[in-house]
């Protein structure tokens, strides 16, 4: 009776336990998400509503908001700028951080370890500290002040993380690999290119998909480089947007989600090879 009795308990509190687990993640996501449940609710409704409704849901959806949006600040031409700063920042972190981590992981130079630890130190810099030289350097030396490439150049060539993201990833695969390699008489290049970016196919969809959602997100740079309608993001096109006094909370409210959905879209396509990608992530030999 004893034993029936301590089994009936161990099995209460395991269910007791995961109820609370589920009520806290629900509570947690709940305070998360209701933020961005807000925007989409007020994109629907009229600016007399938002502004006399506590509703979450409009009494009479409308999709004026959006038609306003559209027209209102280029939206389409914002949309193509952006999409073609990221696409092309995104490829060059991949590349780049890709050979770099590569290099770190499995060739052997002279002061590799210092060089290596010190291009990690570079994480700790703002990139508020590094914006005057970039600016000098893309504006004066470059001349490409309100042009596309000066938005992602500085960008291009990725970033401490990405190397060390790939550099962890390329360290646990076995030299004998290499080895192997070589005896087939493959170069570095080869190696490099026909076995090591086949392997972490994950790994470089995980880092693709981090620099989208930065580079999409990015405000600080586009605003300081650009002035031009013609080549705006839309983090700065929404933002100017949203300073015009005609503007109201519904109108941004709209600009917002359709400035949210491509990346809400692209991590949800992208969602098991992201998270494969963060698997192998802390892994290291």
């Amino acid at each position: 009776m004893t034993r029936v009795a301590g089994g009936l308990w161990v099995r209460a509190r395991r269910v007791l336990r995961a109820v609370a687990v589920f009520l806290f993640t629900a509570a947690v996501l709940l305070v998360i998400l209701f933020p961005l449940l807000w925007q989409v609710r007020s994109s629907f409704m009229t600016r007399a509503e938002v502004y006399g409704s506590y509703s979450l849901m409009p009494s009479l959806p409308t999709v004026s908001n959006y038609v306003a949006v559209w027209q209102g600040f280029r939206f389409a031409r914002s949309f193509l700028n952006t999409l073609l700063v990221t696409a092309s920042v995104m490829i060059g972190t991949v590349i780049s951080c890709s050979m770099a981590g590569f290099a770190f992981a499995h060739i052997r130079f002279p002061g590799r370890a210092a060089l290596f630890y010190l291009y990690l130190g570079t994480m700790m810099v703002p990139f508020a500290v590094t914006l005057v030289p970039s600016y000098y350097f893309v504006a004066r030396m470059l001349g490409w002040v309100n042009k596309l490439p000066s938005v992602f150049a500085p960008f291009f060539l990725g970033n401490a993380m990405g190397t060390f993201l790939m550099r962890q990833y390329y360290a646990t695969q076995p030299r004998e690999l290499i080895e192997a390699s070589f005896i087939d008489g493959a170069s570095w290049w080869t190696i490099w290119r026909a076995v090591m970016v086949p392997l972490s196919t994950a790994t470089l969809l995980t880092l693709g998909v981090i620099t989208l959602r930065d580079q999409w997100n990015n405000f600080l740079w586009p605003v300081i480089i650009i002035q031009s309608d013609e080549v705006k993001t839309l983090s700065v096109a929404l933002k100017d947007f949203a300073l015009n006094r005609q503007a109201s909370f519904a109108t941004i409210a709209a600009g917002v989600v359709m400035a949210t959905l491509p990346m809400v879209v692209l991590l949800t396509i992208g969602n098991k090879a992201f998270l494969k990608g963060v698997q192998l992530q802390g892994v290291s030999r």
